[in-house]
């Protein structure tokens, strides 16, 4: 056997298998990485509690709304804040973790859990000399994902207090 003969008939198709192995081992690499991803994305919806602001004049049993009272410390006296109604639809429970202004942070003091497909009257009581600008209520979802709502005084287009969903740029 010469070497060309030895170059066509074992090193070319050596180094072809070589090569078409590795395309498919990196095309399963890259399927089995964007299915993954996917898979994050889809259990992400599946548990995010989907929050909104309702008018507290809509017909809703208000003895059977749960109550959520936020803070500077369990140590304060509680007076002077804002009330906001939400609902939580029955896509995924929600865990209140904090509700931020210019100034400080609030913390729950009673109560924190958004459960299913129900309706929460969310206190917060106010720190003397707070400003009410640039509110945000941060909620968790169960798998610890964490979604952010600018909440709002009521104003001239709404009478109520409300949030509504800061949808972030990735």
């Amino acid at each position: 056997m010469d070497c060309y003969n030895i170059f066509v008939d074992i090193v070319i198709p050596l180094v072809s298998a070589f090569i078409g192995g590795f395309v498919t081992l990196a095309g399963v690499w890259l399927t089995i990485r964007r299915d993954k991803k996917r898979e994050k994305e889809n259990d992400k919806k599946c548990v995010k509690p989907w929050i909104y602001s309702i008018d507290d004049v809509e017909n809703f049993d208000c003895k059977k709304a749960n109550d959520i009272i936020m803070a500077v410390s369990p140590d304060k006296k509680l007076e002077g804040g804002l009330t906001f109604v939400i609902k939580n639809t029955d896509n995924g429970v929600g865990i209140i973790d904090r509700f931020v202004t210019e100034n400080k942070t609030y913390i729950p003091i009673v109560g924190r859990i958004l459960d299913k497909n129900s309706i929460t009257y969310l206190h917060v009581y106010f720190e003397n000399g707070e400003t009410i600008k640039d509110m945000y209520l941060y909620v968790n979802d169960v798998l610890g994902n964490q979604y952010k709502y600018k909440a709002f005084q009521h104003d001239s287009k709404r009478t109520i207090n409300y949030i509504e969903e800061v949808t972030e740029k990735d």
